[in-house]
């Protein structure tokens, strides 16, 4: 009856497992099923739902099967908006460029907005052929009208032997095809931007401030490898990065560092609290303008799915907190997962959706429990040690929760990861706080040079230790080689040990609790 109760607190969980595994049958077993009929499934199974309302059991079985219809049917409209028809010629196609141009080696890379033409309105990833001598490819830049005359393709995999399905994550992150434009295929040209829709061009200033700020790195003195960190971990542009700084960052166990997430909002919400300040009804004020600037910051770098999550969450916490009612963490988890699915069923295959909600769901569930591995009076005696078992005990659960996606994508284990998130987690923080105050400074560029460098500083300390701990021995296992089936089994056997310890401490403590009230009777029978 207890464990019963328990899953009526969360309904939202049960509800975002239902609409995942319908997503899941949708993607399987969708294209048999027209799309009209999963419509008038999903009717029928809501028109069921609410006239069942005599039998409460019934009617929570017909919702729950509902949300399995809605899920398919959300993917099967996603899936058919993606469905085009590429035409089969060379096309000649006026383009803006939507994101900012990066060369590598005889290529500019770019994502291009199409403006005419058969694919009107969709997202293209172009190639352009770097004309070395006149260098005519300088000129394409962030917001230039191109005209190309290019032949468009499907996208194509570049890790076909790779569990990573990169055809698919392009599709995830709005690409319908890509082209490869040769030297003298193109030109610039003049276009009115009210021929782009509105929230492309939010889009489009929010990429030019962005890239406004990532100038003012460069301007201050940071270059290479300490420029490409500072600007992921600030900014959300990984561009810069080396193949080696990746590695190292990878094999360290660092990698989520250099993308945005949880810990990074809350890290600048607080800066923003500590800024604004406030109480009572303006306190409620603040907190608006707080998440308003939160959500611009997530604009400007680039709506990903792990920075999206952590969002959402920070959304319904704030206002949940201004009605005063009570958090519950894993309906909040799963009722972002649910908007974020609707919005974009295939959100369910993007790799920084899955690790980003499995960190922060194995966090919710184990990290109470890890935490009482070492006795609270033992903590007390110093505030060093119990931040930094805290530290410890989160980064265990979030390990035990993507630890088996990380060796099915990456086909690698770190085995110092506690060790790198207790240096890591903090010069992150040093690093956000040092960023902000270095923009805050702008109007002392002579202090804020100064702050520059020790930014540079930070970055190369947060390398440079990362670097020492990839190159201890056995500092990752590598070439692991795991199947889905195995990864549910890896899963299913940490729950299975968990509730097994769960049980054995439940039983430990009923123990305790009998030989307490035994001890008492004896003592109030002789007393």
């Amino acid at each position: 009856m207890k464990a019963l109760n328990r899953l009526q607190l969360y309904p939202l969980v049960k509800v975002a497992a239902v609409l995942i595994l319908g997503i899941t049958l949708g993607d399987r077993i969708g294209h048999v099923l027209p799309l009209s009929v999963m419509l008038g499934l999903t009717i029928l199974s809501l028109a069921v739902s609410l006239g069942s309302g005599r039998w409460p059991q019934v009617q929570s079985f017909m919702i729950l099967f509902t949300v399995l219809f809605v899920g398919m049917f959300c993917l099967a409209v996603k899936k058919e908006k993606m469905d085009i028809h590429l035409p089969e010629s060379v096309q000649s196609t006026e383009t803006v460029v939507v994101s900012t141009p990066l060369s590598k080696g005889k290529i500019l890379q770019c994502d291009l907005y199409v403006l005419s033409g058969s694919l009107c309105g969709k997202k293209v990833k172009a190639s352009f052929l770097r004309d070395t001598i006149e260098n005519h490819y300088q000129s394409i830049q962030l917001g230039s009208g191109i005209r190309i005359q290019s032949f468009f393709t499907p996208v194509t995999s570049f890790y076909p032997h790779s569990h990573f399905d990169y055809c698919r994550w392009m599709k995830i992150y709005g690409y319908d095809a890509q082209t490869f434009v040769n030297a003298h295929n193109w030109q610039t040209m003049r276009f009115d931007t009210k021929l782009l829709p509105r929230i492309e061009r939010l889009k489009l200033a929010a990429q030019r401030v962005r890239a406004n700020l990532l100038e003012q790195y460069d301007l201050l003195g940071l270059a290479d490898q300490d420029y490409a960190i500072v600007s992921a971990m600030t900014l959300g542009d990984k561009s810069l990065l080396s193949n080696e700084t990746k590695k190292v960052y990878s094999i360290s166990g660092a990698s989520h560092v250099l993308a945005l997430s949880g810990l990074h909002l809350s890290i600048i919400f607080g800066l923003l609290a500590f800024v604004f300040g406030g109480k009572g009804s303006k306190g409620m004020m603040h907190l608006v303008a707080i998440l308003l600037a939160i959500w611009i910051y997530v604009f400007l770098t680039g709506m990903s799915s792990s920075v999206m999550r952590s969002a959402i969450m920070l959304t319904f916490y704030t206002f949940i907190s201004m009605l005063h009612r009570e958090k519950t963490s894993l309906n909040a988890l799963a009722l972002t997962a649910i908007v974020m699915l609707l919005w974009n069923p295939l959100s369910l295959w993007d790799i920084s959706f899955q690790m980003s909600f499995m960190a922060v769901f194995a966090i919710l569930l184990l990290y109470q429990f890890i935490a009482q591995w070492i006795p609270q009076h033992w903590l007390s005696r110093s505030s060093v040690i119990g931040k930094v078992w805290g530290t410890m005990a989160v980064s265990l659960a979030a390990q035990a929760g993507t630890a088996p996606l990380v060796a099915y994508y990456f086909g690698r284990f770190s085995s110092y990861f506690l060790v790198t998130n207790l240096i890591a987690i903090p010069l992150t923080i040093v690093i956000l706080y040092v960023s902000a105050t270095m923009f805050a400074l702008s109007i002392f560029p002579l202090i804020q040079r100064w702050v520059a460098w020790g930014l540079s500083w930070l970055s190369q300390l947060l390398n440079d230790s990362l670097a020492v701990i990839a190159s201890w021995p056995g500092a990752s296992v590598e070439n692991i080689h795991l199947n889905l089936v195995q990864v549910i089994l890896i899963y299913g056997m940490i729950g299975m040990v968990l509730g097994l310890i769960y049980f054995i401490q439940k039983g430990y403590r009923q123990s305790l609790n009998y030989s307490t009230r035994g001890i008492d009777a004896c003592t109030n029978r002789q007393v």
